[in-house]
């Protein structure tokens, strides 16, 4: 399998290590810098490039993996799709919950294998949470969910100029902690429970800020389960159970028993994932280990398989646009201070059982 890299930013970077994993060949990197592609470039024999056209329109090329700024994916995937690549798209999906409609309908028309790359339902601890509610036949009652992330300069009065820089470095991401952060615990969400039917709403901004530092959201889903869910920059310097300040965790409560899971710090993993699971009416706790592990490894090495074996991601362009959907009605609502019924379009009606969403 022959890839091209477009965006060799921050996060590409993990993509990079991931795909060292299998036997993919990266033939191209783009980036509007022209250093940034022609390092990774060099990294890795590949060819450089500053327009994405060249990797677009390179016959080798078999599949297009974005890491660019949100505010960029559109216009890549539409020329991805006109050309027939098989496409990996870092989350979130669109700019805005627009934009992702319109990106999931190209894709849709298309027929190109695309995969949304929300890299921690590849964690083994998540796998394992959705294996447990399987065999024990469980309905998801209600889940607690929390992304808490150190960013203690969020709440620094006195350091104006590093807001007035973030607002600048996630302008074209579309949005704050909800987007980059808060984004894969919808996701999860999503994975557990199903589709979401009403979602209320609240967020808090920096002062001087565009951007969210803080959301909060009680989401009912059409399974009749309710989640809470908080994602926030933060400065709690030793929260989380690595002591770390990284907290995210969610607590799934079924008819059968409860389960647990905390991630760990992705970029640096030092620990595993804690799951746990306590039966009702056994009382049996049991507690899950599994190997350090980086998401982004897995994930690469997972797609990578399901390419060359003809089979489907198990994230499409449909999870990602659902994703989408709900920052929209997180966003709204905060805005209105209203509870916001989910209108899914006729599109995404017309096609969603025949997807693999949320599986």
């Amino acid at each position: 399998m022959k890839v091209g890299i477009i965006g060799c930013g921050g996060i590409s970077q993990f993509h990079f290590k991931g795909y060292e994993a299998t036997d993919a060949e990266i033939i191209w990197c783009c980036d509007l810098r022209e250093n940034a592609a022609k390092n990774m470039a060099e990294k890795y024999g590949a060819k450089a490039t500053c327009d994405f056209m060249d990797v677009v329109k390179d016959p080798e090329v078999d599949v297009i993996n974005i890491c660019a700024m949100t505010n960029s994916h559109n216009q890549i995937i539409k020329a991805a799709a006109k050309a027939g690549k098989k496409v990996i798209c870092e989350k979130t999906l669109g700019f805005d919950v627009k934009d992702a409609l319109d990106i999931a309908k190209c894709v849709e028309e298309a027929g190109i294998w695309f995969a949304t790359a929300y890299m921690k339902r590849y964690f083994s601890a998540v796998k394992m949470a959705k294996e447990i509610i399987r065999e024990t036949e469980a309905k998801v009652l209600s889940v607690y969910a929390r992304s808490f992330q150190p960013w203690s300069t969020m709440y620094d009065p006195d350091n104006e100029e590093m807001i007035l820089s973030t607002n600048g470095l996630l302008k074209g991401h579309g949005g704050g902690v909800l987007v980059c952060g808060g984004s894969h615990i919808l996701n999860l969400l999503h994975y557990f429970c199903g589709l979401p039917v009403s979602v209320f709403g609240q967020m808090d901004f920096a002062p001087k800020a565009t951007f969210d530092r803080d959301a909060n959201a009680m989401i009912i889903f059409e399974n009749g389960s309710v989640a809470h869910f908080e994602t926030m920059w933060h400065e709690y310097k030793k929260g989380g159970f690595e002591r770390n300040g990284w907290d995210e965790r969610l607590e799934i409560n079924t008819d059968k028993g409860v389960i647990n899971f905390a991630t760990t710090k992705w970029d640096e993993p030092v620990n595993p994932v804690r799951l746990s699971y306590l039966d009702a009416r056994s009382g049996e706790y049991t507690e899950y280990r599994f190997d350090v592990e980086n998401p982004f490894t897995n994930e690469m090495i997972e797609l990578n398989e399901r390419i060359k074996e003809g089979s489907l991601p198990r994230i499409d362009h449909w999870d990602g646009y659902i994703v989408d959907a709900m920052i929209d009605a997180i966003t709204r609502s905060a805005k209105t201070g209203e509870l916001i019924d989910m209108i899914w379009p006729p599109e995404f009606l017309k096609v969603k059982d025949t997807h693999a969403i949320g599986k």
